[in-house]
């Protein structure tokens, strides 16, 4: 099924919307589009070449300098999009290095997981970031939208079952 890759960007800010988000993190946030739909009390962006947003505090910096030097110090996120650097190893590197500071039961996309053909797959796209998803299906509660370019939707579970 085949979808517009602007999608995410009304799809993340009623994702954020629906999981009562408090604090929202993105990585990766090419002049804004997404996280300036997003409607919640804080809001992070992460982007070498961010663009300053009002009510949103933005390092403009890499993520791989915000996990080393920030992450910690504005957690727990209750929802991270990370839609940065397209190739398997930094994607994986974001997800694994902000997947302590989700908060539990919060959220984490994933972008560009999907890519409908192989010239989606190509670097300055979606790249190889999609190659990332095969391997956290397989330790974390996920699933993938289809939708191109597929977005992949990862809860941090603290507990199952209704609350007592």
């Amino acid at each position: 099924m085949k979808r517009d890759q602007a999608a995410h960007e009304q799809l993340i800010p009623l994702l954020v919307d629906i999981c009562g988000a408090q604090r929202y993190l993105e990585i990766g946030t090419h002049m804004n589009q997404t996280i300036g739909r997003v409607v919640c009390p804080v809001r992070i962006g992460v982007d070498p070449a961010a663009v300053e947003l009002g009510g949103c505090q933005m390092f403009k910096m890499t993520s791989e300098e915000f996990l080393q030097e920030h992450a910690g110090k504005h957690a727990p996120y209750d929802f991270v999009f990370i839609d940065g650097d397209h190739s398997a190893p930094m994607v994986r590197a974001d997800f694994i290095g902000i997947w302590p500071y989700v908060s539990a039961d919060g959220m984490v996309i994933l972008h560009d997981m999907q890519p409908e053909h192989e010239s989606d797959a190509q670097p300055g796209f979606c790249g190889d970031s999609w190659k990332v998803g095969v391997h956290i299906v397989g330790g974390y509660e996920a699933c993938v939208l289809n939708m191109h370019p597929g977005i992949m939707l990862v809860r941090k579970r603290s507990r199952w079952g209704p609350l007592p």
